[in-house]
C-alpha cells in the first residue's frame, strides 16, 4: 500500500524583496487540507514556513539548508509505491537560462545555484531535480 508525503514550504517574507500576500498562507492551508481530508498522515506532512519561529523549531525555518534536509529525510524514507509531494509558494528566479527556487537566507554570497541530487526513489516520483538558488 503506498504512502502519500508532503513537503509544503510557504515564505511570504524575503529580506531585500517585497513581502509576497499569500505564499505562507497556501502551504499552511495545503498542509491542513492534506491531513484533513488529503488522507496524509500528519507524520508523513512536513510544513516549512517563515511563520514558524527560529526559535520555536529552527528545523521547519525555510533555509536552503532545511529544505535540503527535509527532502533528503523524505527520500531516505519514502518506497517504490509512494508519493511525494513538494508544494513551494515564494520567490523563484531565473539565472543563466534556468529556474530556481528561492529559500530565506542563502547558504552563501555571492549567490551561486546548486543542483539537488534526488535519491533514487525520489527521481522517479517527483520532480527530476529541485535547483535552489543559493
Amino acid at each position: 500500500m503506498a504512502n502519500y508525503w508532503a513537503i509544503e514550504i510557504g515564505i511570504h517574507q524575503y529580506r531585500f524583496l517585497p513581502t509576497l500576500s499569500y505564499a505562507q498562507r497556501d502551504a499552511e492551508l495545503l498542509h491542513e487540507f492534506l491531513i484533513q481530508a488529503g488522507g496524509f498522515a500528519a507524520r508523513r506532512c512536513a510544513l516549512l514556513s517563515d511563520a514558524i519561529t527560529v526559535t520555536a523549531s529552527s528545523a521547519r525555518f525555510p533555509t536552503a539548508e532545511n529544505i535540503y534536509a527535509q527532502i533528503t529525510q523524505c527520500c531516505q524514507q519514502v518506497k517504490p509505491d509512494d508519493f511525494l509531494l513538494c508544494f513551494f509558494s515564494g520567490y523563484g528566479l531565473k539565472f543563466e537560462g534556468k529556474d530556481y527556487l528561492l529559500p530565506m537566507k542563502p547558504i552563501r554570497v555571492p549567490l551561486l545555484p546548486l543542483q539537488f541530487r534526488w535519491m533514487p526513489y525520489c527521481k522517479r516520483y517527483a520532480l527530476p531535480q529541485l535547483k535552489i538558488f543559493c
